[in-house]
């Protein structure tokens, strides 16, 4: 993709009808398509869904590469979540210099993969990329997949509302427990929408893990600031 290249309804038309709809609502016509992004966010995160901390993150992104770099503070904690060559780590630091956890892996590679779907909703020029894949053409529910790695996928599904927006992402994804993986269903959640630099985009959101007990809320997350180039 040219990042001098303007989105029209032609890039649009091979995608899912509401997906083409929501992009034309939320003003993604006529923007240039990007190639990196930069993004703050400030919010909440807790480990058991009850106690939360206060937290501030940086983001970087690079589209055409299907990468990320986030980096968090909650107090003394540095935090580093990456997506990069098709590989995920996630790093947890004290004052960064000792190092309280590392988890990396297939699970962890596959997981990153999809937080990259899900987060197109504040890169949307991301949408139209030739190497996302789309589900039913017709349903209210569309599925986005991402090819990484060799012969590896990663899936999550967008929900439209009667409004045309999108109220939820969902997928499967692997959850640490211990010093092993479960596989539980993910959500992102409580959309509220904002006009960034002539784009409409879900500027709030709560992450949750759907457990079978109960709901595990640990993020609500604002974007504080957007910038494409």
């Amino acid at each position: 993709m040219k990042s001098s290249q303007l989105i029209t309804k032609k890039e649009l038309k091979v995608l899912p009808k509401v997906l083409q709809q929501y992009l034309i609502t939320t003003g993604l016509l006529g923007q240039p398509i990007a190639k990196n992004v930069l993004l703050k966010q400030m919010g909440l995160f807790s480990q058991d869904g009850e106690h939360w901390k206060k937290i501030r993150a940086e983001q970087r992104v690079d589209i055409q590469k299907h990468e990320f770099v986030w980096k968090a503070r909650l107090g003394p904690v540095r935090v580093t979540d990456q997506f990069v060559s098709g590989k995920g780590l996630l790093k947890v630091q004290l004052l960064g210099l000792f190092r309280l956890q590392e988890a990396k892996g297939p699970e962890i590679d596959e997981g990153e993969a999809q937080r990259y779907l899900t987060e197109m909703i504040w890169y949307p020029t991301a949408f139209v990329d030739p190497a996302i894949q789309w589900g039913d053409q017709e349903a209210a529910a569309i599925k986005a997949s991402l090819a990484y790695g060799k012969g590896k996928t990663a899936t999550a599904t967008f929900h439209f509302g009667n409004d045309g927006l999108i109220h939820k992402i969902t997928a499967n994804r692997y959850r640490t427990v211990g010093m092993a993986y479960e596989l539980n269903q993910w959500e992102v959640s409580h959309l509220e929408y904002k006009d960034f630099k002539g784009i409409t985009i879900p500027y709030k959101a709560w992450v949750c893990w759907k457990l079978p007990e109960k709901d595990l809320c640990y993020y609500q997350l604002e974007i504080t600031s957007l910038n494409f180039s």
